[in-house]
């Protein structure tokens, strides 16, 4: 009899596992090592399991990865984080072999220090809703205990800092009392959360407790500048105390005091600074020597007066670049920019205003031509950008003027002039396409600066790796012939086009061209064709164009499967039977036919008769 999790009827969403409040019979309290009395013993295993599967499941490298499938982020809905803490908990007691692994992921990730700090004697929580910790606790039991425990978190969450619940500070004072010089609070702690940095919270405090060598990542989220001497403080001490950190994030409102010593992380190699303050260009120069530094994402300020005409070459081991900001801004970093090897590149515009959002943008595409390796490429414009952003193909022309390596190119602007030789160009120059996204544009009462639907037959022939095509085409010029049949494999395919009033006619040519250009198409109801109104996106024609597509899958579906195969031979098996080398009947053959209904039309060239007119095998009469 296999091994399997008790089954649990789903808990109430209000349950909360890692509160300080006596446990009760509905809301089991934290899981301690006490509650290993409680695990089934090892004899308990029914004795029918096979050897094999019995090591499996008592080997702790085993368990701690069927485990881990679990996922215990705190920003999931509190009904299912409910559900997997209780299943954790409730494998931890199977028995004593799963109760190191099923803890080890319960308590991987910690949503705040509220549950760690649970396990303490006398920790209470004052009606003021303040968290206080009263009395002593000097045995060294206790202690054990606790640091049983706080070795197993990896994710430490600072919360919302909503302010509905807080530390007292001096909980943190009292803990360093009895932590020892040469241990951390945290010792196996990974990576730090800060979700909402708004303002300063006293549960912040403990975080320097929990520093060590092992740090390796710290995200934090919308700083505001009243939170700006915690994140100076934070990012000094780490430097002592986590040298190797290896992933920084800073999003928000960040004063240029608090980022200058982020150049001393050796190690760094994921960058990313969202801020929306001026940043020096001493700075991101010396960013550029950071020997390890692999990914950066960086907004660029909106005023670069102040920076260097002439930059220092850097960020050789870059791979991964994402620059936001005026176009005129990011390419002032892309000169200094000089990587070895840059693979993705990501360019996010920030208007200023509408007069000189597009300036500065074939300069941008001149470096990415010139970075012969680059696989990935992005044009975007910035979520808080409000001006139209208007790109041509005579800007992004740099980039096809030779064949490229590149896999994926994404534009996502409000409108790209584009023609059907330029598609052309840029099919002929990206043989190794995978992912090819053209714009949608943003007003659709113009279409003279869009290609046509000849262009999906240009990127079946040239782009046979395609994978995934998005593409908007004028809806009033249907092709008029229809060309061979071309098996490409593309299925994720959606084409974006006006509105427009076609005829049965124009339909029938239309759905054909595509059904030719792409037959593998996925016909989903909310891509493959997409027809625009002013007013909505809804179009019957639309709908009766993906019909005649399906027909003719169905229809090449039909021929091309083996049952059509197999009755293929079997007429050519009959006909081998039935016809002589002289061209006649057999007339065994034909006698013992007589009773089949079919009737067969022969070519004249094998059938003539006397009067050289061809003639038909069928049954009329027993003929």
């Amino acid at each position: 009899m296999p091994l399997s999790l008790p089954s649990i009827a789903p808990p109430h969403p209000s349950d909360d596992y890692f509160t300080g409040d006596a446990p009760d019979d509905s809301s089991p309290g934290p899981p301690t090592l006490n509650d290993n009395s409680e695990a089934s013993p090892d004899h308990d295993i029914p004795k029918e399991v096979p050897s094999v599967v019995l090591q499996a499941l008592m080997n702790c490298d085993i368990l701690t990865e069927i485990f881990s499938l679990f996922d215990v982020e705190p920003e999931k809905p509190s009904h299912t984080d409910h559900y997997t803490c209780e299943t954790l908990r409730i494998a931890s007691l199977t028995c004593k072999a799963w109760t190191a692994p099923a803890l080890d992921v319960l308590w991987s990730v910690l949503p705040s220090w509220i549950p760690l700090l649970s396990l303490l004697p006398n920790f209470q929580r004052l009606a003021n809703g303040a968290y206080v910790l009263r009395g002593n606790f000097t045995e060294d039991e206790i202690w054990k205990r606790f640091k049983s425990y706080a070795c197993r978190v990896k994710s430490l969450y600072m919360g919302s800092n909503d302010g509905t619940s807080q530390l007292s500070p001096h909980i943190f004072v009292r803990l360093a009392k009895y932590q020892k010089e040469d241990s951390f609070l945290l010792p196996a702690l990974r990576h730090l959360h800060f979700p909402n940095c708004t303002r300063p919270s006293p549960d912040w405090e403990g975080v320097f407790l929990a520093l060590s060598p092992n740090l390796q990542s710290i995200s934090m989220e919308n700083i505001e500048p009243q939170s700006n001497d915690f994140v100076s403080s934070l990012i000094s001490v780490c430097t002592c105390d986590s040298p190797n950190l290896q992933y920084f994030s800073l999003n928000g409102s960040i004063s240029l005091e608090s980022t200058q010593e982020i150049t001393m992380f050796r190690q760094l190699r994921t960058l990313e600074i969202k801020t929306f303050l001026q940043l020096d260009p001493i700075f991101i120069r010396s960013l550029g020597q950071l020997p390890s530094l692999v990914n950066l994402t960086i907004r660029m300020p909106n005023d670069t007066s102040s920076f260097f005409a002439i930059w220092t070459p850097g960020f050789k081991s870059l791979k991964t670049l994402h620059v936001i900001g005026p176009a005129m801004s990011m390419q002032k970093l892309l000169k200094c920019v000089s990587p070895d090897r840059l693979e993705s590149l990501t360019l996010a515009g920030v208007s200023l205003s509408s007069n000189n959002l597009e300036a500065g943008w074939k300069e941008c595409f001149e470096f990415a031509a010139d970075m012969i390796l680059l696989q990935s490429l992005s044009i975007l414009k910035a979520d808080n950008s409000d001006a139209t952003l208007r790109l041509t193909y005579n800007q992004l022309s740099p980039l096809f003027l030779s064949k490229r390596l590149l896999e994926e190119l994404n534009i996502d602007v409000d409108s790209l002039d584009i023609s059907d030789d330029d598609i052309y160009n840029m099919a002929y120059s990206l043989p190794e396409i995978r992912i090819l996204k053209l714009p949608k544009p943003s007003n659709w009462q113009s279409e003279s600066c869009l290609p046509t639907f000849k262009s999906l037959r240009t990127l079946s022939l040239l782009c046979p790796w395609l994978q995934l095509l998005a593409i908007s085409v004028q809806s009033s010029i249907v092709p008029a012939s229809i060309p061979t049949l071309h098996l490409h494999k593309l299925q994720d395919v959606t084409i974006n086009t006006r509105n427009y009033d076609w005829s049965m006619n124009q339909m029938i040519s239309l759905s054909h061209f595509i059904y030719a250009a792409f037959p593998n198409a996925n016909l989903d109801d909310k891509k493959m064709l997409v027809t625009h109104n002013l007013w909505d996106n809804s179009s019957a024609q639309s709908s009766e164009i993906k019909g005649l597509i399906s027909v003719y899958q169905s229809i090449h579906t039909s021929l091309m499967s083996p049952t059509s195969e197999a009755l293929a031979a079997e007429v050519a098996e009959l006909w081998a039977r039935n016809i002589g080398s002289s061209g006649n009947f057999n007339q065994n053959s034909e006698q013992g036919e007589s009773s089949s209904s079919s009737i067969v039309s022969l070519p004249s060239t094998s059938m003539r008769g006397k009067k050289g007119r061809g003639r038909k095998l069928g049954v009329r009469g027993g003929r």
